[in-house]
């Protein structure tokens, strides 16, 4: 609908955007798969970084929400993997124009089976993850980076779950991040598989710059819990 309502270039910024906000991992498909089909790589791998930074931007919004004196542990680094996918897409957009076709339309986030899904998969990794978080908060870092290979929201809502009972906000905050390393991992596996190497190679390279900046803030600035923002997530 945004490509035939504001053109091919607009239109696949706007719809990769609106569908980052779901999916980034399906907006990464399409977008390889319009690559593939001959559009100029170049803003089309933009348009998958800057989707990419709206992912990180929707967990933030979620750890916001449900326990934000986690932001003094993960949040800087999140909002400099933000600026790193940012300002690599602005970069890639710069370098053309979007041509072809095979444009693919994010999915409706509403549709049911999608919703069951993430249910299912909410519910085994959130007991996985408590079962193995006993006593140790190593359990609940694998099963976040696992699970976030294949949906981040399922990984962090399961972390966060453990915030206040088994696991201390530094290591709830560690799972965060690893969950979103994870799934960028995921994005550039798919976008490998489905698209040319004038797509994936520059998102690649956008995926790294993201994860250094995110990583150099991680290392190099303080870690705290904010006063007053002490909340937990309930069980």
């Amino acid at each position: 609908m945004a490509v035939r309502a504001l053109g091919t270039a607009r239109g696949v910024l706007v719809g990769g955007l609106a569908g980052a906000i779901v999916s980034s991992t399906a907006v990464t498909v399409a977008l390889a798969r319009t690559a593939a089909a001959g559009g100029s790589p170049w803003p089309l791998a933009g348009a998958a970084a800057l989707a990419a930074g709206v992912s990180v931007l929707r967990v933030a919004g979620i750890v916001t929400i449900v326990a934000p004196s986690l932001l003094g542990v993960s949040g800087t680094a999140m909002l400099a993997a933000i600026v790193g996918f940012g300002a690599s897409g602005a970069l890639f957009l710069s370098r053309g124009r979007v041509d072809g076709d095979g444009t693919e339309p994010p999915r409706n986030p509403f549709e049911l089976g999608p919703l069951l899904a993430f249910a299912v998969l909410f519910g085994v990794v959130s007991t996985i993850s408590a079962v193995l978080s006993i006593g140790s908060s190593r359990g609940m870092i694998a099963t976040s980076a696992i699970s976030g290979l294949f949906d981040v929201d399922v990984a962090v809502l399961s972390a966060l779950r453990l915030l206040g009972q088994s696991a201390s906000p530094e290591a709830v905050g560690h799972a965060v991040l690893l969950a979103l390393a994870s799934n960028a991992v995921g994005r550039i596996s798919v976008a490998i598989a489905t698209g040319p190497v004038r797509f994936w190679l520059p998102y690649i390279g956008a995926t790294i710059v993201a994860a250094a900046l995110g990583y150099a803030a991680f290392v190099t600035l303080p870690h705290f819990e904010w006063a007053g923002l002490l909340g937990t997530p309930n069980p």
